[in-house]
C-alpha cells in the first residue's frame, strides 16, 4: 500500500498484517503506509512477520521503530509450535578440494601479491604478514589505519604509490575468495572487470603474470570449467535421489 487514496475506509480497519517485515526501513511502502495510518489517527494491531529481521540490534530496533511494534515473538525450528511443520534434516559438512586448474590460477595470483605485500610489510603497514592468509577486510583496515595515521617517515609523494597497492591487493584477494569459494567463472568476470578500470589496469594492466592468469582462465572456461562444488552436489543428489528410488 503505497498510500492511502480513500479506496480504502481506514476506519474500519482492525488488523494490519505486514510480511516481509524486515524491509520496513528508510521510505519503504510499509514505512509510508503506517505514517499515513497513524496520522488519522486509527485503532489498530499490527502485526509484522519476518524470518530474517537483521543480525545486529540497531537493525532490529529500527524496524520495532518504524512499525510501531510493542511486543516481540521469536521462534526457531526446534520450537513446540513449529515442529509439527518442519522435517527432519541431517547437517553434514563436506569439504570439496580446489580443481587442478583453480589451484594452479590460486599459485599465480598468489605470486602476483607477494611482492606487493612485501612492500607494505617493509613500511609497517601490514600487521599480518603472511600473504597467503591474507583477506579483504585484513587489507581494507591496514588502509584505513594508513589514511588515519601515515607513518611520520613516509614522504607525500609516495601515498598515492601505497594507496594503488592497497587497491590492487584489495582487488586481488577479492578475486582469490571469489575463486575459491564460487570457481573460476566469477574470479574471471571480476578480473575482466577490474581491468577495465583505469587504477587497477595502471597497477595490473602490464602484469605478465596477471596476462597468463587470464589466459589459463579463458582456456580452463573454454571447455566449461565445472564447479567442483556444483559437481559434488550434483553427485550427493543423484546418490541420494537413487538411494531413495531403490528403498522406496
Amino acid at each position: 500500500m503505497e498510500q492511502l487514496t480513500g479506496t480504502c475506509l481506514a476506519k474500519h480497519l482492525v488488523c494490519l498484517v505486514i510480511d516481509e517485515a524486515h524491509r520496513a526501513s528508510g521510505n519503504y511502502s510499509y514505512c509510508g503506509a503506517i505514517r499515513e495510518l497513524l496520522a488519522i489517527p486509527v485503532q489498530l494491531r499490527i502485526l509484522a512477520l519476518t524470518a530474517t529481521p537483521g543480525s545486529k540490534q540497531p537493525a532490529v530496533q529500527h524496524i520495532i521503530d518504524n512499525l510501531q511494534i510493542s511486543a516481540l515473538e521469536y521462534r526457531n525450528e526446534s520450537d513446540p509450535d513449529v515442529i509439527p511443520y518442519v522435517h527432519d534434516r541431517k547437517i553434514e559438512l563436506i569439504e570439496v578440494a580446489l580443481g587442478k586448474e583453480a589451484v594452479d590460477i590460486n599459485k599465480r595470483l598468489l605470486e602476483v601479491i607477494r611482492p606487493y605485500v612485501a612492500r607494505l610489510s617493509t613500511l609497517g603497514l601490514l600487521q599480518n604478514r603472511d600473504y597467503q592468509t591474507l583477506s579483504p577486510p585484513d587489507l581494507l583496515n591496514s588502509r584505513d589505519k594508513f589514511r588515519r595515521a601515515p607513518p611520520l617517515d613516509l614522504p607525500l609523494n609516495r601515498y598515492g604509490e601505497i594507496e594503488a597497492c592497497f587497491g590492487g591487493l584489495i582487488t586481488l584477494y577479492h578475486i582469490r575468495k571469489l575463486l575459491s569459494s564460487h570457481g573460476i567463472r566469477p574470479a574471471y568476470e571480476m578480473l575482466e572487470e577490474k581491468l577495465k578500470q583505469w587504477s587497477f589496469a595502471r597497477l595490473m594492466g602490464k602484469n605478465e603474470d596477471i596476462r597468463k592468469i587470464k589466459l589459463l582462465m579463458q582456456q580452463s572456461l573454454s571447455h566449461g570449467a565445472p564447479s567442483p562444488k556444483l559437481s559434488k552436489m550434483l553427485e550427493v543428489l543423484v546418490d541420494h535421489f537413487s538411494e531413495w528410488h531403490r528403498l522406496s
